[in-house]
């Protein structure tokens, strides 16, 4: 399996900037921006998957108690969080051929707002844990 710290980068790096370019095409109605969107919202949902995977076997290997344990499980439901709303806009993208929804728009958007929310509190929740509480880090 790949490891977590290695996947994430890529969930939380491919995820924000298919929602940047997203609104840049929007805003610029430049179609190199929504294609740019497309290919980094589904490799970037394809991370976040890895990602979610990766996190639980090194949950196992880590065994995390007390304030550092309760982080880490906050990380792993914002994680959920990201997945539930980037994998239904990954695939609502995909049946689109590329494009972003113009029925239900709003609903398209909020799952992208929310999972680009989720993808923000994750990233700084798994940064706590390993910076703040060792979680993860090696002795010795």
């Amino acid at each position: 399996m790949l490891p977590h710290t290695v996947v994430v980068d890529f969930a939380v790096a491919l995820l924000l900037t298919s929602v940047g370019c997203d609104v840049l095409s929007m805003l610029a109605e430049e179609d190199e921006f929504r294609i740019v969107a497309t290919w980094t919202l589904v490799f970037g949902t394809g991370a976040a998957v890895l990602a979610a995977l990766s996190g639980y076997a090194a949950y196992q290997d880590a065994a995390p108690t007390g304030l550092a344990e309760a982080v880490i499980l906050n990380h792993r439901n914002a994680g959920l969080v990201t997945l539930a709303c980037f994998v239904p806009v990954a695939a609502w993208r995909l049946l689109l051929r590329g494009h972003a929804p113009e029925k239900y728009a709003t609903g398209y958007w909020s799952l992208a707002a929310v999972g680009t929310a989720a993808v923000l509190v994750t990233a700084y929740l798994g940064g706590t844990a390993v910076f703040r509480h060792g979680v993860g880090v090696l002795d010795g």
